[in-house]
Parts: C-alpha cells; sequence; structure tokens
C-alpha cells in the first residue's frame, strides 16, 4: 500500500477526502486515473480512506472537481 500512498493522485485525492471527511465511489473515480480506478489497486486506495477516517458513499455528494483542488 505504500506505493499507492506515494501517488500524486492518490494523494491529491486523500487530501480532498480527509478535508471533506467524506467521498463518493463516484468522486474517488473522477478523481483517480482510470488505470487506477480499473485496478486492483482500488481495494488499497478505500482501505487507505477508511484508515483516514473518511466515509465512503454509494451515492454522489455535492463536491469539488479535481480541478479545484489545485491552489
Amino acid at each position: 500500500m505504500a506505493e499507492i500512498k506515494s501517488n500524486p493522485a492518490v494523494e491529491k485525492l486523500v487530501e480532498h477526502a480527509v478535508k471533506n471527511k467524506t467521498i463518493s465511489y463516484d468522486e474517488i473515480s473522477d478523481w483517480l486515473p482510470e488505470e487506477l480506478v480499473k485496478s486492483e489497486a482500488m481495494n488499497d486506495i478505500i482501505a487507505l480512506l477508511e484508515a483516514e477516517g473518511v466515509e465512503i458513499n454509494e451515492d454522489g455528494g455535492p463536491a469539488a472537481s479535481p480541478g479545484a483542488a489545485q491552489n
């Protein structure tokens, strides 16, 4: 899982999710490159988010787009 944590897209996703304390599966798919979404790494990413105290929801809610996360 350490390899996943060092991925820049995953780092941004985790930062966003921790800030909001919740994220939907749709948002996770939007934030990550397709090759991660469609890989076995998704289980590690979900576990990482849960370990950070992020609630993962089935449905999409209001959220910032990945581009909005950049300051």
